[in-house]
């Protein structure tokens, strides 16, 4: 594993990841390393107007369909009365 040494972090920063890494009881390296992969992990996620754009050309499409859903109850009492 490599090895990574931060210079000039700011002490509220520091005590901020010591007080996390305590809670979870876990060194501060690895609360560190933790808080680095869910950063790196973040960036990497679909934009919510990607998320959108998607959707809109899956109902285009017809991969979803755009028709409203059956009402729940009425499903229910077509089956009850199978």
């Amino acid at each position: 594993m490599s090895a990574m040494y931060v210079e000039n972090v700011p002490d509220d920063l520091y005590d901020q990841i010591e007080q996390l890494a305590l809670a979870r009881g876990v060194s501060v390296g690895e609360q560190t390393v933790q808080l680095l992969r869910c950063a790196v992990n973040h960036k990497r996620r679909a934009e919510p107007t990607e998320v959108l754009d998607l959707l809109e050309r899956l109902r285009r499409d017809a991969i979803i369909p755009s028709a409203k859903m059956p009402d729940s109850v009425e499903l229910l009492r077509e089956d009850r009365q199978r």
